[in-house]
Order: structure tokens, then sequence, then C-alpha cells
């Protein structure tokens, strides 16, 4: 099975999220205050598809293993 990439339109759309630092065909690399927020409301009990879709990312783009 081979990896996951990401188009350079996806890298393009992901770079406009303010909680992306940067984006590559196969790395996304998140904020420190995306990480934050995510460990708050992850711990608070709200699921990783949840926390990810609220604050702009389409999951069917980046992937649900990325998000899980």
């Amino acid at each position: 099975m081979g990896r996951f990439l990401l188009t350079r339109e996806d890298i393009e759309k992901l770079e406009k999220n303010k909680y992306v630092a940067k984006a590559s065909e196969t790395t996304i690399t998140y904020t420190f205050e995306f990480k934050r927020l995510f460990i708050d409301e992850y711990i608070a009990g709200k699921p990783a598809r949840k926390i990810f879709a609220e604050n702009g990312f389409d999951i069917a783009m980046i992937g649900i293993k990325r998000v899980e």
C-alpha cells in the first residue's frame, strides 16, 4: 500500500489555514496553538475528527488516518 500524497492544490489550501505551519506532499505540520487546542478539546472528550473539522480541516482531503 502506497503513501497518501497531497496535491499542490491541497497544500495551498492547507497553508491558508491558520493552524498549519507548513505542508508538503507527505507531511502536515500544525502550529503550537492548534496542538494545544487539540489536546485541550480531546482531553475534554471531543473526538479528533470533530476537532479537525471545526477548525477548518477537510477530513476527506487530509485523510482519516492522519486525523486518528
